[in-house]
């Protein structure tokens, strides 16, 4: 295909999707003063030397658009930036111990650290336990749960959160009887009450 070379007044071109151009061959656009180059979803084949002298960035044009590699059927050539996929992703903490109401934020890294897609999703395995927003973790209350950054392709990464029930210490002690008159060989048992109600340690 050579059919635009020497196009100098033309400043875009655009070959519909229905034409069937399996290939761009070598000076295609020789001596054109094209800012735009559209080219149909089934090119399979894009000579470097097709570029001639356009001002444009092979870098971007080659061969990324060629077999489809374009999803928008308008992408000009020299503004499109191949996608690089995050590979994997990591917390910087993979356990954590809480008390109720306390807070701790959590740090996602996804690799390659030139991916073009580092947003994660939070998530939580159990809200009435642990929330996440943003990678800050808040305390609901006691139990277990598991806090999840996931990548828009899937990877993922955990951290595994315990809440512990906040410690009660106990802050006085009473018996049912104040005193108790008894004979020889007699038996009577006291009950003690911990106070408050709610102490965590009630043992006497």
């Amino acid at each position: 295909m050579s059919a635009f070379r020497c196009c100098y007044a033309l400043g875009s071109v655009i070959i519909s999707k229905s034409v069937n151009v399996s290939d761009i061959k070598n000076e295609a656009f020789l001596s054109c003063s094209l800012t735009h180059i559209h080219i149909p979803y089934g090119t399979t084949y894009l000579d470097y030397a097709a570029r001639g002298d356009l001002p444009l960035n092979e870098e971007y044009y080659f061969p990324q658009y060629a077999n489809g590699g374009c999803s928008d059927p308008d992408c000009p050539f020299g503004m499109y930036t191949p996608a690089v996929e995050a590979e994997s992703v990591s917390l910087d903490e993979t356990s954590l111990t809480m008390e109720i109401g306390e807070q701790k934020t959590l740090t996602a890294s996804v690799l390659p650290e030139d991916t073009t897609d580092n947003v994660v999703k939070w998530t939580t395995s159990n809200d009435k336990i642990a929330t996440v927003s943003n990678g800050e973790v808040t305390a609901v209350a006691a139990g277990e749960a598991v806090i999840a950054a996931t990548t828009n392709n899937g990877k993922f990464a955990v951290c595994n959160v315990t809440i512990n029930a906040p410690v009660i210490e106990a802050t006085g002690i009473s018996l049912d009887k104040s005193n108790v008159e008894m004979t020889v060989g007699e038996t009577n048992t006291l009950k003690a009450t911990i106070s408050p109600s709610d102490a965590t340690d009630k043992t006497v």
